[in-house]
């Protein structure tokens, strides 16, 4: 029996860089967080969120990051980081959607895809 080809999955920028900002939301909003990983030159998330932080919308960023934090300091469990990771993607569409946007390295970022990689930045070496 002959194996069927599959057509390569076309997968966009703007999705890669969401799943990142999640990601990276979850290593730093997560109660597993940990400061411990690769090194700036080799994770440009953290490179991008340094650019962010230290930018002209970095205080801003910094303030939403600190909001993000707040409402997610008692997730403990799955669900609740589950929850908080929902409650970053519905915030990224409404900025979106709102037109709440910065940009950093030819990114257009919703005010919290950056504010979650600025907190990102600032929780390692």
């Amino acid at each position: 029996m002959a194996v069927p080809e599959l057509a390569p999955a076309t997968v966009s920028r703007r999705t890669v860089l969401r799943a990142a900002a999640l990601a990276a939301g979850a290593l730093v909003l997560g109660p597993a967080c940990s400061s411990s990983g690769p090194t700036e030159a080799a994770d440009p998330l953290r490179a991008l969120g340094r650019d962010l932080d230290a930018g002209p919308h970095g205080s801003d960023l910094r303030a939403r990051a600190a909001e993000l934090g707040a409402a997610v300091d008692d997730a403990r469990d799955e669900a609740a980081v589950r929850a908080a990771l929902a409650r970053l993607e519905a915030d990224s569409r409404a900025d979106f959607a709102a037109r709440r946007t910065v940009v950093g390295r030819g990114w257009v970022l919703s005010r919290t895809e950056a504010a979650t990689l600025v907190a990102y930045a600032r929780s390692g070496p």
